[in-house]
C-alpha cells in the first residue's frame, strides 16, 4: 500500500527525442484546453508543494494564462491562508472532546510517531489532540518540506501572485469546509491505516516524488494515473471522495464557463486530470473538444 502518495498531491510534464532522419515528437504538458460553444478553458495540474528549481515554467503555460481573463483554483490562495481557514482546520484537524491521538491509535504506531517528529526537531507533545489524518497530513508536510519543497512554490500560489498582479479575477471550485470535510470524515479506523502507511513509506518519498515530478514535467497523464490510482486501490471509498466525487462536482461549475463565453484558466492538483475520472476525461464525455497542449 502507498497511502503516503495521497498528501504528495495535496499536495502534483515529454521532452521531444529527436531520431536521425525522423521529425521530433511533440512535446506535452500537464496542460489541456477545453473548447466549450462560447467559452475556452484551460486545464494546468499542479504540485501544491514544489522546489524554486521548476521555475522558470515552461513558456506554454504562461502563454496560456496571460490569454486567460480569470483565475480558478481549488480553493482561493487567500481564502486558504485567512485566520479563519486555519482555525477551521484546527477544528477539524484537532479532538474538541477530549480525544487524544495516543488514545485513537495502536501503541506502537504512537511511538513511531513520536520518534520522526523527535528526529525532525517537533516534539510529539504539540500533537497530543491530532487526529491521525490532520497527523499524517503533517508528516508529509514536514518531510516534503525537508525535502525542500514549499506551499509558496506551488503553482497554485505562483499563478495566484500573477493574477493578483494584472488584476484578474480569482474563484475557486470549493471551499476550505468543503475540502476538510473529505479526510475529516474518515472513520477511526481508516485515518489510522493512512497514518500507519504515511510513517512507514515517509522514507521512500523523495524517490516517490522524484517519480511524480518526472511525469508532470513529460505531460505523462498516464502515469500519473497508475501510480495515484494504484496505490489506492485498497481504499476506493477514499479514492471516490478525494478525486471522483470532487471532479464531478467541479466539471458542473466549468461547463458554465464554457457555455458563458469565459476564457478562465484553471489551476488544480495534477491527480485530478489524470485517469478515466479526472477533469478531461469527464468533459469530453460531456461532449466537449478537450485537447492536451
Amino acid at each position: 500500500m502507498h497511502m503516503r502518495k495521497l498528501s504528495l498531491l495535496l499536495c502534483f510534464f515529454l521532452t521531444a527525442a529527436v531520431l536521425a532522419a525522423q521529425p521530433a515528437e511533440q512535446k506535452r504538458h500537464m496542460l489541456w484546453q477545453v473548447q466549450g460553444s462560447k467559452g475556452t478553458v484551460y486545464l494546468a495540474g499542479s504540485f501544491h508543494l514544489l522546489t524554486e528549481d521548476v521555475y522558470p515554467l515552461d513558456s506554454t503555460f504562461v502563454a496560456l494564462f496571460e490569454e486567460s481573463d480569470m483565475l480558478v483554483l481549488e480553493i482561493p490562495a487567500d481564502s486558504l491562508q485567512s485566520p479563519a481557514a486555519q482555525q477551521y482546520m484546527l477544528q477539524k484537524g484537532l479532538y474538541q472532546d477530549g480525544g487524544t491521538l495516543a488514545d485513537a491509535v495502536p501503541e506502537s504506531l504512537y511511538v513511531a510517531t513520536s520518534e520522526f517528529l523527535s528526529g525532525v526537531g517537533v516534539p510529539i507533545a504539540m500533537f497530543q489532540k491530532a487526529r491521525p489524518w490532520f497527523m499524517a497530513m503533517t508528516l508529509s508536510v514536514l518531510q516534503m518540506q525537508k525535502l525542500g519543497f514549499r506551499a509558496e512554490n506551488g503553482l497554485d500560489f505562483y499563478f495566484a501572485d500573477l493574477a493578483r498582479k494584472a488584476g484578474k479575477p480569482i474563484t475557486g471550485l470549493e471551499t476550505v469546509a468543503g475540502q476538510l470535510a473529505i479526510f475529516a470524515g474518515m472513520p477511526d479506523s481508516l485515518q489510522a491505516a493512512f497514518l500507519q502507511e504515511t510513517l512507514s513509506e515517509i522514507g521512500t518519498m523523495e524517490t516517490s516524488i522524484k517519480e511524480l515530478l518526472a511525469a508532470w514535467k513529460q505531460g505523462d497523464a498516464e502515469k500519473i494515473a497508475a501510480m495515484l490510482f494504484d496505490s489506492m486501490a485498497e481504499f476506493p471509498a477514499l479514492q471516490k471522495r478525494l478525486l471522483r466525487d470532487r471532479n464531478e462536482r467541479w466539471v458542473e461549475k466549468i461547463i458554465p464557463m464554457l457555455e458563458q463565453g469565459r476564457r478562465a484558466y484553471i489551476v488544480v492538483g495534477a491527480g485530478h486530470l489524470a485517469g478515466e475520472f479526472g477533469l478531461p476525461s469527464l468533459l469530453r464525455q460531456k461532449g466537449y473538444r478537450v485537447t492536451q497542449l
